[in-house]
């Protein structure tokens, strides 16, 4: 059995501060706090104030309006910024605008300043929506632009029809929201061919804007004709005016229109890499509200965890001992606080984080220096604090971020309600080297987390090489993704390289995909956790590897979904032992371990001390996850821990019960994207280039994905022996691939209804093999359905795991797979195959297939087989049959 974590270490921030300091009080009026700082300085110039030393200014209750950040340096350090009781003493970065008048439409109206640009807003201290269509939910992408791939789409005529009045200068200014898997972006528009639904974007995105799914969603903004539901907000430049729809109960004489005009609000500016540090600083019992993201129209490139948007209330370069304590961070345009850049020993406790534009806590940055280690932020930690509320203009942010960055502790927390991750650490993808050690997530309530915004997220999500990290104690529940795209959500999610990582003591609930995902990584630990409630799948590895991902022990598993299964992938590098798995109907009867029995996996070498049996909790139907004595989990060394010490300290009634507090709406789910315009697809690979081509290319709307960048000579174009045209797609087994189905092609699509058809050719060398699977991600709401796989292993096509025929090597092979989707046949599939050259004619296969396929919205052509083999894929057609020329 593992050594279980009975409590996680996490690391102290140790201040030096003269207690022996200057009190200066300071009040609102004559300059307020900027003046009082920069006098400080003068009494060091003057050498009335020795270097370092504490100097307290002490603020009196009101409000402190700022015009631009204020910024400390080294030679500020020892100062401390104190205020009154929490809330009373506010450092502003808004302008309040002149009072709203009633228009005779209802419409509300004020002046803008010239000049003064903005992209979000608060009317009475609430955050407005700026108009926006649709109001909730998004249009479809009906199709993909094949001249702008990455920044241009057809839309249907209907969804952008409002646009068609709008002069050049207006339209331009409308704003495209777009969503991805895990991120989104904003846009905005260059052209609109209304004739054709053509909307062409100025910049777009990193990917093909179809690339993570078949009905990419949209949403446009920033224009007059939006402006049509209570709390919208639209900026007439050209007028001067703020138009304003009121809410039930707002009247201009109870409400004020608030815009932040600064970025930053306070900003530590030290020299990390010559040493030159703002140390030695406390600011306590401070509020920061309202903080712009980039004054101007606000457009953003889409990134993971929304880091385009490079500005934060609270941002920190270069400084050390440095403890913000009893703060409340709101109205934010971005992200709350980050210690970015060469941050040592770092405190953030006691403190509110709410309604964010982006993310709440970032600490570290995307690059680190390996030379200078010395530099890299380290040592952070964040604790008994509420981050919530958060991603209201980008939805992809973070709760708590911590990218290249060691030994911080993320301890005590209450992450809520924010659209893509409660809590994310690590930033390099693979196996390469990175700073990332020694972190600690622990205690931390992490709830309300996705509600059917992203994809591919995690209540926890690690990333990388990241030794030393635990995490442990934590309670997670309610992670809800988007349905349609990709994976939507995890509760524990290892991704691409994860390594050295102790997942100890966690309760995790209520996620919609499972509980753990393991994309690929190794040495890994996962014990002693309870996971219930999951839809899907408990654990999933998704990358096959020769060493061991990830060990689970002495875990629990309690779950009520008839269709889930506990393990979604096969055994190989996740061995198991004394586990408890308990489904509520008492029946864990079936394939539901990596594709086996209970029986046969113990028989593979797993759980050889596992049971399926009650593990006896109190109550676990209405939340009391404690053990009765007579719990076989406590026969084999489960240790109980208390999910309730999750979140922020019990010590304080008062701040525990704001941490209860719901700001999550209560979300519904989208309904399926409507399919779009119906084209076949097609890749016959004729306009690609001989030769190997860069990974992320698409290859005529077919994704190429090998897993491992820069490793040549997996996929490639051939012009010898074609089935038709001049091109054809070459699949080579090489060493160094992280899994047996790799490399592989894959399309994103939408066919439902009617009857589906598969057409491609293909050769194969001796010794190579493949396989082409079809899913349904949209049937059953959270689930990957998959359908008939059609596959050639060594000489021998089959469908369905039934034989067709056998096949010579180095031959071009047509196969045809029929598929309807709906009617009485629905299931019934056809499979035909024609050997070329053959005097035989057309071999024909039939078969059923799982009743809760009835779409087709990812295909696949993986490849299998012995290294240095080779085979080729020609004349790919997808469609419908009466669409689809014989």
């Amino acid at each position: 059995m593992l050594k279980i974590l009975a409590a996680c270490c996490v690391p102290t921030v140790g201040l030096l501060l003269d207690v022996c300091g200057v009190d200066l009080p300071v009040t609102p009026e004559n300059g307020g706090l900027v003046t009082a700082i920069e006098n400080v300085r003068s009494l060091r110039r003057r050498g009335e104030l020795a270097a370092g030393q504490t100097v307290r200014l002490l603020l009196t209750a009101g409000r402190y309006r700022l015009s631009k950040p204020i910024v400390l340096t080294p030679s500020d350090s020892g100062l401390q910024i104190v205020g009154r009781e929490f809330g009373e003493t506010v450092i502003d970065g808004g302008r309040e605008l002149t009072p709203f008048i009633v228009g005779a439409d209802g419409i509300w109206e004020t002046s803008v300043p010239k000049g003064l640009e903005f992209n979000q807003l608060w009317v009475g201290g609430r955050r407005a929506i700026r108009a926006r269509t649709p109001n909730r939910g998004f249009f479809y992408m009906r199709d993909r632009d094949e001249e702008f791939p990455k920044r241009a789409f057809l839309a249907r005529k209907e969804d952008v029809s409002s646009l068609v009045t709008l002069d050049a200068d207006s339209l331009n200014r409308v704003l495209c929201a777009y969503w991805e898997s895990w991120d989104m972006g904003y846009d905005t528009i260059k052209s609109l061919d209304l004739k054709n639904g053509r909307l062409v974007m100025r910049k777009g995105s990193m990917w093909n804007l179809f690339h993570w799914g078949s009905c990419p969603r949209y949403r446009l903004e920033n224009f007059r004709a939006a402006l049509d539901v209570p709390g919208e907000w639209f900026h007439d430049i050209k007028r001067g005016k703020l138009l304003y729809l009121p809410r039930l109960g707002e009247t201009p004489e109870t409400v004020s229109a608030v815009v932040p005009v600064i970025e930053s609000l306070i900003v530590l500016r030290g020299d990390w890499l010559k040493g030159e540090l703002v140390k030695n600083l406390v600011v306590r019992d401070i509020s920061f509200e309202y903080a712009a993201y980039k004054p101007g129209i606000g457009a953003m490139e889409p990134g993971q965890a929304a880091l385009s948007a490079e500005s934060a209330a609270i941002l920190a370069d270069g400084a050390e001992n440095v403890v913000f304590e009893n703060v409340r961070v709101s109205h934010c345009g971005a992200i709350g606080v980050w210690f970015r850049r060469g941050c040592k020993d770092m405190l953030l406790a006691h403190a509110l984080v709410e309604d964010l534009g982006c993310g709440g806590v970032y600490i570290g940055d995307t690059g680190w220096d390996k030379d200078r280690r010395e530099h890299n932020t380290a040592n952070v930690k964040v604790s008994d604090s509420i981050i919530r509320h958060g991603g209201r203009y980008n939805n992809g942010a973070v709760g708590v971020w911590i990218g290249h960055a060691h030994d911080c502790a993320i301890v005590h927390n209450e992450i809520a309600d924010f659209y893509y991750t409660g809590v994310s650490a690590g930033w390099t993808w693979g196996y390469k080297e990175t700073c990332n050690r020694n972190n600690k997530i622990s205690f931390n309530h992490i709830r309300d987390i996705g509600q059917g915004r992203q994809s591919d997220m995690g209540g926890i999500y690690l990333l990388g090489d990241s030794r030393g990290t635990e995490v442990c104690n934590n309670w997670i529940h309610d992670v809800n993704g988007y349905l349609y795209s990709g994976s939507p959500a995890w509760g524990l999610y290892a991704d691409e390289g994860s390594y050295g990582i102790v997942f100890s003591s966690n309760l995790v609930e209520r996620c919609r995909t499972g509980v753990v995902h393991h994309h690929y990584g190794k040495e890994n630990v996962c014990v002693n956790n309870i996971f219930a409630f999951f839809g899907d799948c408990g654990v999933r590895r998704s990358s096959e590897e020769t060493h061991v991902s990830m060990r689970l022990e002495n875990n629990i598993f309690w779950w009520t979904d008839t269709n889930a299964v506990v393990y979604g992938s096969s055994p190989e590098g996740l061995p198991t032992d004394n586990n408890v798995y308990w489904r509520t109907n008492g029946n864990v009867a079936g394939r539901l371990f990596g594709d086996m029995d209970f029986v046969d996996w113990q028989r593979s070498g797993n759980d050889l001390n596992g049971v399926v049996l009650d593990p006896q909790f109190v109550d676990a139907a209405h939340g009391d996850w404690r053990l009765r004595p007579t719990s076989p989990a406590l026969i084999r060394g489960f240790v109980p821990f208390d999910w309730t010490e999750a979140g922020v300290l019990k010590t304080n009634a008062a701040w525990r019960a704001k941490a209860a507090e719901r700001t999550a709406e209560t979300f519904v789910d989208e309904k399926p994207p409507v399919a779009p315009r119906h084209l076949v697809e097609k890749a016959d690979f004729d306009a690609e280039g001989l030769g190997i081509g860069p990974m992320l290319n698409v290859m005529d709307g077919l994704k190429p994905f090998h897993g491992v960048p820069g490793l040549a000579g997996t996929l490639s174009v051939t012009n010898r022996d074609v089935a038709e045209g001049c091109r054809a797609l070459v699949f080579t087994e090489v060493e160094g691939l992280k899994a047996s189905w790799q490399p592989h092609v894959f399309l994103p699509c939408l066919i439902t209804g009617g009857v589906a058809v598969v057409r491609f050719a293909c050769k194969f060398e001796k010794g190579a093999s493949m396989a082409m699977e079809l899913r349904d991600g949209v049937s059953k709401p959270g689930s990957q359905v998959t359908g008939v796989t059609v596959a050639c292993r060594n000489g021998m096509f089959t469908a369905g795991n039934k034989n067709v025929c056998e096949v010579p090597p180095e031959t071009w092979t047509g196969v045809e797979l029929r598929l309807p989707l709906n009617g009485p046949e629905a299931g019934r599939w056809k499979c035909i195959v024609k050997v070329r050259g053959s005097e035989s004619k057309s071999i024909v296969l039939e078969g059923w297939q799982n009743k809760d396929f009835a779409a087709i919205t990812w295909l696949g052509f993986m490849s299998y087989g012995e290294i240095g083999t080779s085979w080729a894929l020609d004349a790919f057609r997808l469609g419908k049959q009466n669409e689809m020329s014989q």
